[in-house]
């Protein structure tokens, strides 16, 4: 009786297991995932050509375009999505006078963020964009820039642009 007992127990453990796995591998495939990252200077409200390297001085204001793409296993839906936008000296620029970042949490890990946009998925790729306007004390500098996107606390797509 107490072997029968022992090995249900262990099946038990066993099944408890396969569905944590299980639980992880759906959580992963239902996550959306940002690509084919783009990165433009904003003068004067225009939008100014594509870039991957900037001059410094001729980016003011910076406009990330990213696409989210074709998932048919994520829930449609408002999505919150998070840009930080980390600097040469690694920190997440923010401008908070003017609107732009913060930090949220997501269960019990703190992210600090540059912009901030909502955003409705439907499964379908298509892209969206965030705006960043630096604070004027803390202006774009020399050096490689990091751009990565959260979504419900985990990072969906990341890239990086230069300014020299």
């Amino acid at each position: 009786m107490m072997s029968q007992v022992n090995l249900l127990q262990q099946k038990n453990t066993s099944l408890q297991d396969t569905l944590s796995q299980a639980q992880t591998i759906v959580s992963a495939v239902e996550r959306l995932k940002a690509e084919n990252f783009k990165f433009y200077s904003v003068k004067n409200g225009k939008t100014e050509e594509q870039k991957i390297r900037f001059k410094l001085g001729t980016l003011k204001d910076l406009r990330v375009e990213i696409e989210l793409i074709d998932n048919a296993l994520a829930e449609p839906g408002v999505y919150d999505l998070y840009l930080a936008l980390r600097a040469p000296d690694a920190t997440i620029m923010t401008n908070r006078s003017d609107g732009h970042g913060g930090s949220v949490k997501f269960d019990s890990k703190s992210i600090l963020y540059s912009a901030h946009t909502s955003v409705y998925y439907d499964r379908q790729r298509k892209p969206f964009y965030f705006d960043f306007r630096p604070s004027t004390s803390e202006p774009f500098v020399k050096g490689n820039y990091n751009v990565v996107v959260y979504c419900k606390g985990e990072k969906i797509g990341e890239e990086a642009f230069t300014v020299f």
